[in-house]
């Protein structure tokens, strides 16, 4: 490896394998049989064998099922569920097999559990792992502010550079807060820059595996380098994660210490609903059975084309942890139930906690910044002031064909003009070329959103599915519709999701 990344990183604290260069790829250093027994697990590998395709895609044959899953082309940035990763899937069974009537799923005991809130907890070293967009760190900054308000934690905010501006300004809330020894909480949040691309997604890293590399030793470095602004020592106590990060299990297991998911969208296998970053393209199974399935076959393809390098230059090198194989490496989440919780930012009755998840995971409801404080301009105020409630149109272009996308611009300002409604445009990788009529403002700032969508300033919202703007306007009961490109981005979980539940039109695509 590059000197830089020896240089300032410690030996491992146990070293349990020998030089990975002794080791045959093929090989597996122990015995993964226990970490092999959960019901999707059991299906993935039961007498399977590869017909691998190269990277960025895969196939396997089994007894009785034939997956074959690749990269979507409309994968782009990630989130919190990785929902923008989008992977296609085909599952072609050989035998007409019934479908599952219920999840298989055991009960997990939460050990050392304390549900006594008005118990004295002590101070802890928290990091927290994120790589995704501003919109996607914001409930995570928020969870962090309010651990250090009420408890004096010590929390690390490990994510892009992109991330540092709003980081300050959320920091910044703490200003003249102490905890009750008169130490300045302001010092208790720090930033730790992890070395990722702005536009982060595993469909990048699985092209790119030396970026990975470089991202998930950055990752360790923050559990246990010093603060980076007060200079005072910090050692991790629980690593809280988004499930995109990849460095969460191996760094939980190196330190012996707990791990908390937190997404905003499904990854937990369960027979209610599919993967989020599935989309499964053609299945001749149950819809059950292929909901369950999807979990497996997403996890699958991301080891593929990433455990190799997981395993030689993160794992072994340098955290002196074993080699996992294709049966251990995928669904490590799923597997490792009993030291590992997850919790999901929606509210209940958007989606129910299915029965086939267990105790080791809570849906909390949505995480709103009730404290933002966005300040319209002079202009913004006038153009509401002007006629009646704009449609708000919020969608992202940016990563769309240029054609495609200035096809998108033209039919909204051609819509716009025929229906003679006012409208608010924030469109990523938009140029109107002066198509837009006169009743249309251009407002770039992702910031006014929550204020746009409270006190009934907008009439409507035209999205591109992300999870936030959804959940904003549910709060504020603002009419929505999701324009999905089907080959160049978006999140359509939610939309079709809303869709179900008669609480917002099928999406446009």
């Amino acid at each position: 490896m590059a000197d830089h990344f020896n240089s300032d990183i410690p030996p491992p604290p146990y070293t349990r394998h020998p030089h990975s260069s002794e080791i045959p790829a093929s090989s597996t250093l122990t015995s993964q049989s226990d970490l092999s027994s959960s019901r999707s697990s059991r299906v993935r590998h039961s007498g399977r064998g590869h017909d691998l395709s190269g990277p960025n895609c895969y196939r396997i044959v089994g007894e009785a099922l034939v997956t074959e899953a690749k990269w979507s082309s409309s994968s782009s940035s990630s989130s919190l569920s990785t929902s923008r990763d989008k992977i296609d899937i085909s599952f072609n069974l050989k035998d007409n097999l019934p479908d599952l009537q219920y999840g298989i799923s055991p009960s997990v005991k939460e050990y050392a559990l304390d549900r006594n809130s008005n118990g004295n907890i002590p101070s802890l070293n928290i990091v927290i792992f994120f790589l995704g967009d501003k919109a996607d760190l914001k409930p995570l900054l928020l969870i962090a502010i309010e651990m250090i308000k009420s408890y004096s934690h010590k929390v690390r905010i490990t994510t892009q550079e992109v991330h540092k501006d709003t980081f300050l300004q959320y920091r910044n809330r703490l200003n003249g807060l102490s905890d009750n020894n008169g130490i300045d909480l302001q010092d208790n949040l720090d930033f730790f820059d992890v070395l990722a691309k702005p536009n982060f997604s595993l469909n990048d890293w699985s092209n790119y595996p030396n970026q990975m590399e470089i991202t998930l030793r950055s990752f360790y470095k923050s559990t246990y380098l010093q603060n980076t602004t007060t200079g005072s020592p910090f050692a991790a106590d629980l690593i809280i994660s988004t499930p995109n990060t990849l460095a969460h299990t191996h760094l939980a297991e190196l330190f012996g210490i707990p791990l908390h998911i937190i997404a905003n969208s499904p990854i937990s296998p369960t027979i209610t609903t599919p993967h989020a970053s599935s989309n499964i393209q053609h299945s001749n199974a149950g819809n059950n059975l292929s909901n369950c399935l999807s979990y497996a076959a997403v996890e699958n393809l991301i080891w593929h084309d990433l455990g190799k390098t997981i395993n030689k230059n993160f794992r072994q090198i340098p955290l002196g942890l074993d080699y996992l194989d294709e049966n251990a490496g995928p669904s490590q989440l799923d597997r490792l139930k009993t030291p590992i919780s997850y919790i999901y930012i929606w509210n209940s009755e958007i989606m129910r906690k299915p029965e086939d998840w267990k105790e080791n995971i809570d849906i909390t409801g949505f995480i709103h910044d009730e404290m933002a404080q966005y300040r319209p301009s002079a202009e913004v105020v006038e153009f509401l002031k002007s006629g009646v409630s704009p449609i708000y149109v919020n969608i992202d272009l940016q990563d769309w064909d240029t054609d495609l996308r200035e096809r998108v611009v033209s039919t909204i300002a051609g819509g716009l003009k025929k229906m003679g409604h006012r409208a608010i445009l924030s469109i990523k990788g938009m140029d109107t070329n002066g198509q837009l009529p006169s009743d249309v403002l251009v407002l770039d700032n992702q910031d006014a959103v929550p204020w746009l969508l409270a006190g009934n300033r907008v009439s409507a919202v035209i999205y591109d599915g992300d999870f936030h703007i959804a959940s904003l306007a549910i709060k504020h009961a603002v009419p929505r519709i999701a324009l999905l490109g089907e080959e160049h981005g978006g999140d359509g979980f939610w939309p079709r999701r809303l869709q179900q539940l008669g609480a917002s039109p099928q999406p446009i695509t």
